[in-house]
């Protein structure tokens, strides 16, 4: 949650399709209020993204559960 400034549920909900690795962006509506916010990425997460995605790319979250199929 550092790199990113969000809250750390946020964080663990994160959706793959609502990361753009290629704008360095994270789009996604938070939780709390129900509003669209836009995250840059910074160049220490877009490192932990680009080797996280070949592990989790395929599942539907960016940081799945033990105990998900996602």
């Amino acid at each position: 949650a550092p790199l990113v400034f969000v809250r750390p549920s946020e964080l663990r909900n994160a959706e793959w399709v609502d990361i753009d690795l290629d704008s360095a962006e994270w789009r996604y509506t938070v939780t709390k209020t129900n509003a669209p916010h836009i995250v840059p990425l910074s160049r220490q997460s877009m490192e932990i993204l680009r080797e996280l995605h070949p592990l989790t790319g395929r599942g539907r979250f960016v940081f799945p559960g033990a105990r998900t199929n996602d």
